[in-house]
């Protein structure tokens, strides 16, 4: 018997991850992807012109980027969806 995830997407997560660009390293025009390279789930986090951006859609609330992020003030953070 299937049963249906108790909160938030089909994925069972109730938060999902939220960007703070004047946090961010790489929105200092300093390369950083550590974010992107340590999400385990693909086409959460995408970059353009070096800076990422989160896709609701994908991302699954894990908080892997937020534990990851070297930045000196957490540049992701973990809100509810």
């Amino acid at each position: 018997v299937a049963t249906a995830p108790a909160l938030g997407d089909e994925t069972g997560h109730d938060q999902i991850v939220r960007l703070l660009p004047a946090a961010c390293i790489a929105f200092r025009g300093t390369l950083c992807s550590v974010c992107v390279e340590r999400c385990p789930e693909p086409g959460a986090i995408v970059t353009s012109y070096g800076r990422p951006a989160i896709v609701a859609e994908h991302c699954t609330g894990c908080g892997e980027c937020v534990e990851r992020c070297p930045a000196p003030v957490k540049a992701l953070m973990l809100q509810d969806r």
